[in-house]
């Protein structure tokens, strides 16, 4: 049959089926196909046959690549044909495939995310290990710079940041409250990063900063009487007992048996006891 018969845009179809397989982009081949297989099966049975031997052989070529062959192998028996074709059923064929295209794509994606997964895991790892690295060579302010580079790039992994400023605790109180302060604007939400970072706050007699993050922790959590109490102690150290006693009322008007908040009444009365005998 002559070809010029045959519609361009069905050749042209095939033409580009064929050549994005070969260029290793099955989807694009299967779309292509399809394309040309939904305008053929509305053409005459002399068009159809006069394309079968391009279709079996876009097939044939199909079947082999080595995506396909691999899913074929995972999911299809040997002796099954995985895409049967008969002239005349064209619109039948361009189904199956269109479904098999789902399932190639979806398979692209999920080695996508593995790929994605692997590379998120070693570039943690390296983050880690670099921040390490420099921690024991004493290089402390370099290693905060690849702990901050891990808490902004991994801002999930709280329990990792956490240890990260225990580490540097251990070694610079300044840089371990400079990250304390990027941990909690990272991960608001991180009661504990609140705690640690007012209790190495107090142990660098930085008061001013402690309370500055009691407030910011009232204004993240709400009000809490046992959180009061600790903020009046921290008042008390500071020598500011009136905004220490201003906060046990607090706390003991939210809970009225607050058994801390009493406690620490009766403290605050002994210590005055004190400080009039010994005047």
């Amino acid at each position: 049959m002559n070809s010029r018969l045959i519609p361009k845009s069905i050749r042209d179809d095939m033409t580009k089926a064929l050549g994005f397989l070969h260029r290793d982009s099955p989807e694009k081949a299967i779309s292509y196909m399809v394309s040309a297989l939904r305008a053929l099966s509305g053409e005459s049975d002399q068009i159809r046959l006069a394309m079968a031997d391009r279709v079996i052989f876009f097939l044939d070529e199909f079947v082999r690549h080595p995506r396909v062959s691999l899913l074929l192998a995972e999911s299809v028996p040997r002796e099954t044909t995985p895409f049967p074709y008969k002239v005349g059923h064209e619109g039948a064929l361009a189904v199956v495939l269109d479904g098999f295209c789902d399932i190639l794509r979806e398979q692209r994606h999920i080695a996508q995310e593995a790929v994605h997964e692997s590379t998120r895991h070693e570039r943690k790892r390296k983050l880690w290990d670099m921040a390490l690295f420099h921690l024991k060579s004493g290089a402390t302010s370099l290693a905060e710079a690849y702990f901050l580079r891990f808490l902004e790039e991994y801002p999930d992994e709280e329990d990792r940041a956490l240890e990260a400023a225990k580490l540097l605790r251990s070694s610079d109180r300044e840089l371990a409250a400079h990250f304390y302060d990027e941990l909690i604007a990272v991960c608001p939400r991180v009661s504990k990063a609140y705690s640690e970072a007012i209790e190495l706050a107090v142990e660098r007699k930085a008061y001013a900063e402690a309370e500055s993050l009691y407030l910011q922790a009232f204004r993240v959590f709400g009000l809490h009487p046992k959180t009061l109490v600790h903020m009046a102690n921290l008042y008390r150290i500071w020598g500011k007992r009136e905004e220490a006693h201003e906060r046990i009322q607090q706390a003991l008007s939210l809970d009225p048996h607050c058994r801390e908040a009493e406690a620490f009444l009766e403290n605050m009365q002994d210590d005055q006891v004190s400080e009039s005998v010994s005047s």
